[in-house]
């Protein structure tokens, strides 16, 4: 990961599903990330966090290890590069025929679905206090991954039933200035139409949706309350939200984030008339981060990879603003006169 601050980070939100990876097609993630790694590298990046949503880890047993697409990414990109992983489906523990047995999972041993984080800025620390070296979890500190969804036991088989999930993980942009990056996939009902609100499917996705933000909306709380650093730290919130610009849904999110708009037009996934349901949002109340706004991927470059058009967003660092963070921090760290005596 990289050791130096630059002033301009690089927001990705890609969706390693759908595309090529159909299910008649056995999956492949280090075929998917070097596909991936080839659209990502198109991009002016320098300082760069992905969420990736639909990231695959599954047991190749001709090799007898796993192989995750969100590691395999990272090591594409190059070695600065490192990446989490938060899987929200297990085979193991979510079995259904339906799902499963597919072909393109057929001869794995093990499957697990979930939500990337691939980076290469260095992670900060949580705002409270973790376990010292040699106690359980020391060595654990660089995310937090949380389930969203209601709870159940119980399968469809399908998208519908399936859990979701947000992982989070601290990143330090500046050396006293931690920005908070959530990932996330929202669920997506079978045979609802974002198109006509009133389609009853419709309004009982929206409203598992609305669950879901709500959740996110505690974890944000969680974090802004525990936040002891001198300025406020900004929250980057990005994933595929299944739900379009204006909607009740992002309309919800939008009470608490700021969307980051898209350059040109609304227009962005790769399906359904190319509806816009990727989107990253950002919550900083300082104004340490400021973007106009983000780019969608040329799609010709996505060439079937994925049904999803990569949002991209840049964010510049405000050196006023952290100039003011390096001096509040200073003042803290700084003995006062009665204690140096």
């Amino acid at each position: 990961m990289i050791m130096s601050f630059n002033n301009e980070i690089t927001v990705i939100s890609i969706n390693a599903g759908g595309g090529v990876r159909g299910r008649n097609t056995k999956v492949n993630p280090i075929k998917t990330a070097i596909s991936l790694g080839a659209i990502i590298k198109k991009i002016e990046i320098n300082s760069t966090v992905i969420a990736m949503q639909e990231s695959l880890k599954i047991w190749n047993t001709s090799t007898s290890a796993y192989v995750e697409t969100g590691k395999e990414l990272a090591i594409n990109l190059d070695l600065s590069y490192t990446s989490i992983f938060a899987p929200y489906l297990d085979s193991d523990f979510h079995t259904h025929q339906t799902k499963w047995e597919q072909e393109s999972f057929k001869g794995y041993k093990k499957v697990q679905q979930g939500n990337s984080i691939i980076t290469n800025i260095n992670f900060g620390n949580w705002p409270w206090k973790q376990p010292c070296t040699g106690y359980p979890g020391h060595d654990k500190k660089s995310y937090i991954s949380t389930q969203i969804s209601n709870a159940s036991i119980y399968s469809t088989g399908n998208r519908d039933t399936e859990p979701r999930n947000i992982v989070v993980v601290p990143l330090q942009i500046t050396s006293n200035i931690t920005a908070f990056f959530i990932a996330t996939h929202l669920t997506k009902l079978t045979g609802e139409n974002r198109n006509n609100l009133e389609d009853s499917r419709s309004k009982e996705a929206s409203e598992i949706r609305l669950g879901q933000i709500n959740q996110i909306f505690k974890i944000v709380k969680e974090i802004q309350c525990m936040d002891n650093y001198p300025l406020k730290s900004p929250i980057i919130l990005a994933g595929d939200f299944n739900a379009m610009p204006g909607s009740i849904e992002i309309l919800k999110i939008e009470e608490i984030f700021q969307r980051v708009p898209l350059k040109k037009s609304e227009s962005h996934a790769a399906s359904e008339e190319f509806n816009n349901v990727d989107h990253i949002f950002l919550n900083d109340p300082n104004n340490i981060l400021s973007t106009n706004y983000s780019i969608k991927v040329d799609p010709h470059k996505i060439n079937g990879i994925t049904d999803h058009l990569p949002v991209v967003a840049k964010f510049e660092i405000n050196e006023y603003i952290v100039e003011r963070a390096n001096q509040s921090f200073h003042r803290t760290a700084t003995p006062s006169a009665s204690l140096q005596g």
